[in-house]
């Protein structure tokens, strides 16, 4: 098992990773992200993004059937998608999109019915304004 705070710690992401049609399993710990293709005896990939603060999401971008990351920076609303996974160690992946949203928010894939994601952020209710 992983030491807190290492690879493979934080919730389960899942999502099409590879585009083969299989769910895969993803888990990243705020530096480093997991990837266990299903269905296969590799070891899991590791893929190094983000900054603290960051949320990550995964989902189809540019809708080729697999899933890549995307990072929403609550802190001044930026949002980075890359529209692949590096393919060989070392190798750099620079954002296909930034875009400016709302800062202080919360990201979350919405799943389109033409096989097309995108990232919503939704605001945070403060304490007493009468939200949910």
């Amino acid at each position: 098992a992983a030491p807190p705070g290492g690879p493979g710690d934080g919730p389960p992401l899942i999502a099409d990773v590879d585009g083969d049609g299989c769910p895969d399993v993803a888990r990243w710990n705020g530096r480093v992200l997991l990837v266990r293709l299903a269905g296969s005896a590799a070891p899991p990939r590791r893929y190094r993004l983000g900054r603290p603060g960051d949320q990550l999401v995964l989902g189809d971008w540019n809708c080729d059937g697999a899933a890549t990351p995307a990072l929403y920076r609550p802190a001044d609303g930026t949002l980075l998608a890359v529209d692949e996974f590096a393919r060989r160690v070392g190798d750099r992946v620079e954002a296909a999109r930034v875009e400016r949203r709302a800062a202080g928010g919360r990201a979350r894939v919405v799943r389109g019915a033409n096989g097309c994601d995108t990232v919503v952020v939704e605001q945070r209710q403060p304490a007493g304004t009468g939200g949910p």
